[in-house]
């Protein structure tokens, strides 16, 4: 970190890396293809080239093609001499071909894969041994980060079909629609086109972004929406819509959420009565968002420049 030079470079997925996170000595990273992986750091100076191991072999193979090509021409030993065996022995046990695949020394680093999502994995969370994960497959996933089980699958076109379960006026649902319809032109020149995985350079998806904190769990979805869910019963207790398009990302503390969304927006919440207590309208989608410790202050990130409110 003091020199800015690259370490190393991880090679584990066979698509575009959404999300990546420290936790204790690992990295988790998610990717379009469906998979969480969780590297353990630790191990990768250990499977690296050392500068010494590197020397050694390129002495060993000049010293044996020179002597090769002498002893060729000399005739003096053949290729089933005692010192050409005594060269190529190798403590490794004989493997035979059915059990025997190899692995880049990267795998090696790889202390866990969590399979199960069945599209692309758009966003997730580690904290306290639990990994909670969002996908385009409209599902959220909780796991155990030690043994790599999954303890819970929640559906959420299945939880959120549910009225009791939901606490949204339909005066904000008509404001909902009018904000969609003012906005529709201003969009359109911000050229956005997203989907259930979200947009190529990988903002949004169904499930746009999530945070959760013992038994709270928030998301934001493709359809605008901020949710609250309770882990325990697996079910929304609340939803809260203020953004047109795709929720990218969202923060939460005690008191406050902050969501922004490819609307060009992000957008201040009060958490305990629900209400939104400030809209920022910038000119580009709003990609990442946090809540900054001390007087209520937030921060939103855009494609073009920070702001500080």
């Amino acid at each position: 970190m003091d020199t800015g030079k690259c370490q190393h470079v991880i090679s584990g997925h066979n698509d575009i890396i959404r999300q990546v996170q420290f936790y204790d000595r690992f990295l988790l990273t998610a990717s379009n293809d469906s998979r969480i992986r969780m590297w353990d750091l630790s191990l990768l100076d250990s499977i690296k080239p050392q500068p010494s191991t590197m020397e050694m072999r390129e002495i060993y193979r000049t010293f044996t093609d020179s002597e090769s090509a002498s002893a060729q021409e000399n005739d003096d030993w053949s290729n089933d001499s005692p010192r050409m065996i005594e060269s190529l022995e190798s403590t490794t046990p004989f493997m035979t071909p059915t059990i025997y695949r190899q692995v880049p020394a990267q795998e090696l680093c790889c202390e866990n894969t969590f399979v199960g999502h069945t599209d692309a994995v758009t966003c997730f969370q580690a904290a306290d041994n639990t990994l909670i994960s969002g996908s385009a497959d409209k599902t959220i996933r909780e796991w155990d980060l030690t043994s790599g089980t999954m303890r819970q699958i929640i559906d959420i076109t299945w939880a959120t079909r549910d009225p009791q379960t939901l606490r949204v006026s339909s005066a904000a649902e008509s404001n909902r629609r009018a904000s969609w319809a003012t906005t529709r032109s201003s969009l359109q020149g911000l050229n956005i086109y997203s989907n259930d995985t979200g947009t190529e350079s990988g903002d949004g998806g169904f499930i746009g972004a999530l945070q959760f904190y013992e038994f709270a769990l928030a998301t934001g979805s493709s359809d605008g929406y901020l949710r609250l869910w309770d882990l325990r019963t697996a079910q929304a207790h609340r939803q809260m819509v203020g953004h047109s398009h795709s929720v990218t990302s969202l923060h939460f503390d005690d008191r406050s959420v902050i969501t922004g969304s490819l609307d060009g927006t992000a957008v201040l919440w009060d958490l305990r009565m629900g209400r939104m207590l400030q809209k920022l309208v910038f000119g580009n989608s709003v990609t990442s968002v946090q809540l900054v410790q001390g007087k209520g202050a937030h921060i939103a990130y855009t494609a073009e420049c920070w702001i500080a409110a």
